[in-house]
């Protein structure tokens, strides 16, 4: 079961402190940041058809409703300012293809496109072009099938997605995608194909004719968190658990990757980029 409580971490002194309760537990939920002033969506989660958003200063707002119940989706905001939620396992527990968008202005979600397969567990990552398409890459059907495939989000009007031509090289889902400014791709590292929890890593051009392995990490990593540094090295933490395709966390922890974490870069010491390891 999830929690509905919230904690806040404050940079500047290193401590954390409470930050209210959510309306509803959640577990399998997403996070994102919107409008202006800043405020973070709270859409989703296990058995929650509902979002909440929290400012600071003001604390959560009463939920707003989704138009459909989701939990392992994915949440992005697009060119446009708008918040992609895509995909996830519904209230039947298999993946949703369907998808909605979040307008903050108007507080309100409204149903968009479908992807081009049903896809929990994926990853989203805004692209660095004139639309601010979204990439979803990977994920799963939640009965045991792993993609390699991933679909671009168009933001235009009420928005469609395309299915790629690119792939990525392995299944993958419970990865993770680090966009990496200004090179135009996506680092997407490790995950699981259901079987083993991957410690490779691809490179993603969007338009390329096919993604490039890239470096391996020391460690296999799924469910862990990865982002890119100031200095635009990719940075992956913790992750390792092993489980069946069916049920990915089922498992048991792999502990020395859930424990360590790893900085990503060229044997020059350069940030990775599409050439890099």
């Amino acid at each position: 079961s999830g929690l509905a409580t919230a904690e806040l971490f404050d940079v500047s002194t290193g401590l954390v402190t409470a930050a209210g309760s959510m309306a509803s537990a959640r577990h399998g939920h997403t996070a994102t940041v919107v409008g202006s002033p800043p405020s973070v969506l709270i859409a989703g989660g296990s058995g929650n058809a509902t979002a909440e958003l929290f400012t600071l200063g003001s604390g959560f707002a009463p939920p707003i409703a989704m138009i459909a119940q989701r939990r392992g989706h994915v949440a992005e905001v697009t060119g446009n300012g708008r918040v992609l939620i895509a995909g996830g396992i519904g209230s039947l527990g298999f993946a949703l293809s369907s998808a909605e968008l979040f307008d903050a202005a108007a507080g309100t979600f409204t149903a968009t496109g479908s992807m081009t397969s049903p896809r929990a567990f994926a990853t989203a990552t805004q692209q660095e072009d004139a639309l601010g398409t979204v990439l979803v890459v990977g994920g799963t059907n939640g009965a045991g099938f792993y993609y390699k495939t991933a679909d671009v989000f168009i933001p235009s009007g009420a928005g469609s997605f395309q299915q790629q031509t690119i792939a990525m090289q392995r299944e993958r889902a419970f990865h993770a995608a680090t966009k990496l400014a200004g090179e135009a791709t996506v680092l997407i590292t490790g995950g699981t194909d259901g079987n083993t929890v991957l410690a490779n890593t691809e490179i993603f051009v969007l338009g390329a004719p096919s993604s490039a392995l890239a470096s391996t990490m020391d460690r296999p990593r799924n469910f862990h968190a990865a982002l890119a540094l100031q200095s635009n090295r990719p940075v992956v933490i913790g992750g390792g658990l092993t489980g069946t395709p069916a049920a990915p966390e089922s498992g048991s922890m792999l502990l020395q990757s859930a424990i360590s974490a790893e900085i990503l870069l060229r044997s020059n010491g350069d940030a990775c980029n599409a050439h890099g390891e």
